[in-house]
């Protein structure tokens, strides 16, 4: 079996120069990097003092859940349209 790897680094970009001394003291920012691909620029929720105009860990989980649910739907459909044709030629056959 051939072994597949992705490798995905996340780099904490708010250091402000005080560090975490309190929580005002540092930016919720990030940079999502794969090898060979564009960065991605996140931050925390608004909620949290992250910055409204990046994207957040709640997008991404939306982002990625979306598509699952549109393929689920598209399963559904390409399985009762098989149904209802499969009962049409069944009636057809009586």
């Amino acid at each position: 079996m051939k072994n597949h790897q992705y490798k995905t680094k996340v780099l904490w970009t708010g250091n402000t120069g005080e560090s975490t001394k309190n929580y005002r003291s540092y930016q919720r920012n990030y940079t999502i990097s794969v090898d060979g691909k564009v960065e991605i620029l996140g931050s925390s929720d608004p909620a949290f003092l992250g910055d409204p105009k990046l994207h957040n860990p709640e997008d991404y989980f939306w982002l990625l859940y979306r598509p699952v649910i549109c393929c689920g739907i598209f399963i559904f459909v390409r399985s009762t349209k098989s149904l209802f044709w499969n009962m049409k030629i069944l009636q057809k056959e009586r």
